[in-house]
């Protein structure tokens, strides 16, 4: 490790006037093999940036190409240190006193390469309640962050990349961060930066450290496999990392907690462990690990970690994601979110057995009896003093927005990435429905296949399929949590990105979950989906720019379907159903037109209904979009292959049970993860064959 830090810092130091790492042999020698950046070579003091953000004493671990930190409108650095003051290893840290900074470590990669990068992390603060309120990492452009005077991510190698972790980070512990990429081609301009956004914006009162940033080749750095098994009546607390995380001979540390003062059996790996005095159990890290909490009285309770098929319930599983809510007795994963005030939380169906409540990222389980426990009339209850967090922002402000309510106030934004740190997943049986309007009467999704047969015979053929999908943000995929390889133009002028959040538990957005739809319902098709959505846009905007979203998917390309919704925006513009009619018309009349340029006169169009924004909002009451959908369905009905997905129609139902905050990441208009499973589901179903 001496060796590689020695090296490492000889070329940092070398090339620090250009900021850029250029190819060299003494590089080249070295960049194969793993290489960790610590500060132990540092005097405790020792001064990397001064308050003005110049480069002191010629040390370059945090730098600007030009001398000078990054400073932009999110980017600042200033202050920075070596210290040996809360160290990870008891040695020395790189440490931060101000509210808002980026450090970035040069590398030099190598092409069509998997790279896994971590760094511990850790926050102490003056302020009891403050904390690390999110981390933005990424692989960023030295060249082009020279020429900008910001820092630039880096584009065209595969590394679009950017993680941003918004878990609670509390004061005072030290947690290890991964953070995993790919490059397309060799890349000698890159550093990888990160960004700690503080809730405390008072300068010195929190201060930041990193120690042991450590890049290497994935494949040498294989994730360890992490099983956690336990029942209603326990909970496993990872302290020092996530599941997903944990990576072989790391130490990890957690705690175990109970309900009703059950005293645990805790085993890892069939190896009984007992706590510190502090309650905290701990084990080094293999290959496989399984963390087994077993309680009296357990035999008669379910594991929460799976359902009664054995599906997993602790990530993303489409399997699961992918269980339509109109059907069965079992809903997965169902959100809602307690405020203030609030002492239940009413969901779809009333709850006849609870199988697992979790925190929004599913990587914490709630305790029965402890954090929640069921009413008699099926509502999900919290209790007093329970780990369940309550949000306590502000749900509508005094302050004008486009968002009125009848009692004279305006819709307040929830933050995204707050909302998944608040919000919870609860997985369930039911055994009955709300009657009438108390509740959610399920509506069940029929099969479009008559309507747009030429798709379906591509599918069963399996046949190259090209979807294109059209629409506002709910159709990019803004606020899903998860990753998105889905090529989305999410700009104006063509730019390739996704407004996806990019936090566990990675729920895709619903054209990337369609697209794993589709592909396991006909295994031997292959289905290619280009979103050309852009967020808040209208109809009529769609139908003027339907002709030049299409050419940025290059010259004669031929997509076999559209998948198509306006509507949220469009009702915040109080567009009339007649206006609104006319667009959609004419988005089609576009695609249909560009079609016959190209000679694809097979091309048919999915057309589907919104869901419902919060209808508190006097702009978002259902009626409108009631109009909305009855003239999509006018569309569909005059117009030879074009279907009607109507999904407002399941929405409206949805809302007779859960709360804007239950299904909403915003508490405006965008779905969350939830939310986005019932749009997949719905559009999965209808793309299903009649006979299956």
């Amino acid at each position: 490790m001496k060796k590689c830090l020695s090296v490492l810092l000889s070329v940092i130091l070398t090339f620090s006037c250009l900021g850029i790492l250029a190819s060299c042999s003494l590089f080249e020698a070295e960049r194969k093999v793993e290489f960790a950046l610590d500060f132990e070579e540092y005097e405790s003091g020792t001064v990397l940036f001064d308050a003005a953000g110049d480069i002191a004493n010629d040390k370059v671990l945090a730098y600007s190409p030009k001398g000078k930190a990054f400073k932009g409108e999110d980017f600042v650095a200033a202050n920075v240190t070596v210290t040996n003051s809360n160290a990870y290893t008891g040695e020395k840290s790189m440490e931060y006193k101000v509210y808002n900074q980026t450090v970035t470590a040069p590398m030099t990669l190598l092409p069509n390469t998997k790279y896994s990068l971590s760094f511990f992390f850790y926050c102490k603060t003056e302020e009891a309640d403050c904390f690390i309120s999110r981390i933005d990492c990424g692989i960023y452009d030295l060249k082009k962050s020279e020429e900008a005077g910001s820092i630039t991510k880096l584009s065209g190698v595969g590394t679009s990349y950017k993680e941003v972790f918004t878990s609670s980070f509390a004061p005072n512990t030290w947690r290890k961060i991964v953070v995993n990429f790919e490059t397309k081609e060799e890349v000698e301009n890159a550093a990888f930066g990160v960004k700690f956004t503080a809730k405390s914006k008072e300068s010195g009162k929190t201060v930041c450290l990193v120690d042991d940033i450590n890049l290497s080749l994935a494949e040498n750095t294989p994730k360890s496999e992490v099983i956690i098994e336990n029942t209603k009546a326990s909970s496993v607390e990872l302290i020092t990392a996530t599941p997903n995380t944990i990576f072989p001979n790391d130490k990890i540390e957690f705690k175990v907690v109970t309900a009703n003062g059950l005293t645990p059996e805790v085993k890892v790996n069939s190896e009984t462990l007992t706590p510190n005095e502090k309650g905290i159990y701990s084990f080094v890290a293999k290959s496989k690990v399984k963390i087994k909490v077993e309680c009296e009285g357990d035999d008669d309770r379910l594991n929460v970690n799976e359902d009664k098929n054995g599906n997993d319930l602790t990530k993303y599983n489409y399997d699961v994601a992918a269980t339509p809510v109109w059907q069965g007795n079992t809903v997965y994963h169902e959100t809602a979110l307690f405020v203030p005030g609030r002492e239940t939380a009413k969901l779809l169906y009333p709850i006849s057995e609870a199988i697992s409540v979790r925190s929004y990222d599913l990587y914490t389980s709630y305790v029965e009896g402890l954090d929640y426990e069921i009413t008699a009339d099926g509502l999900i209850k919290r209790l007093e003093n329970s780990r369940i967090p309550v949000y306590e922002g502000a749900l509508t402000t005094e302050t004008e927005n486009a968002f009125p309510t009848a009692d004279g106030k305006y819709l307040e934004f929830i933050n995204d990435y707050a909302y998944v740190k608040y919000a919870i997943a609860v997985t369930y049986e039911h055994k009955a429905e709300w009657q009438g309007e108390e509740g959610y009467n399920p509506i069940k999704i029929e099969s479009v296949q008559d309507k747009i047969p030429n798709v379906f015979k591509k599918l069963e053929k399996g046949e190259e399929v090209n979807i294109v999908v059209y629409g506002d943000s709910i159709s990019t995929g803004w606020s899903s949590s998860g990753l998105n390889y889905v090529d989305s133009i999410y700009s104006k002028i063509g730019d390739v990105g996704s407004n996806v959040l990019n936090v566990p538990p990675y729920t895709p957005a619903w054209p990337e979950m369609l697209k794993e739809g589709l592909e396991k319902l006909y295994p031997d098709a292959m289905v290619n989906v280009k979103i050309l959505a852009l967020g808040g846009t209208k109809s009529n905007w769609g139908a003027s720019a339907i002709r030049g979203r299409l050419d940025y998917l290059g010259e004669g390309y031929k997509a076999d379907l559209m998948i198509l919704a306006y509507g949220g925006n469009d009702a915040t513009a109080k567009m009339s159903s007649d206006d609104f009619y006319s667009n959609m018309q004419n988005i089609i009349h576009g695609f249909n037109d560009y079609n016959l340029e190209v000679d694809n006169t097979d091309a048919e169009v999915l057309l589907w209904s919104q869901s419902l924004p919060n209808t508190a909002a006097t702009t978002y009451v259902p009626e409108v979009f009631l109009g909305y959908q009855d003239e999509l369905e006018y569309i569909a009905d005059d117009n030879e292959g074009v279907a009607l997905v109507k999904l407002t129609d399941q929405f409206v139902e949805v809302i007779k049970s859960k709360k804007a905050i239950d299904y909403l990441n915003t508490n405006v208009n965008h779905p969350n993860d939830f939310t986005t499973r019932i749009i997949a589901q719905g559009l999965i179903t209808a793309l299903t064959p009649k006979d299956k």
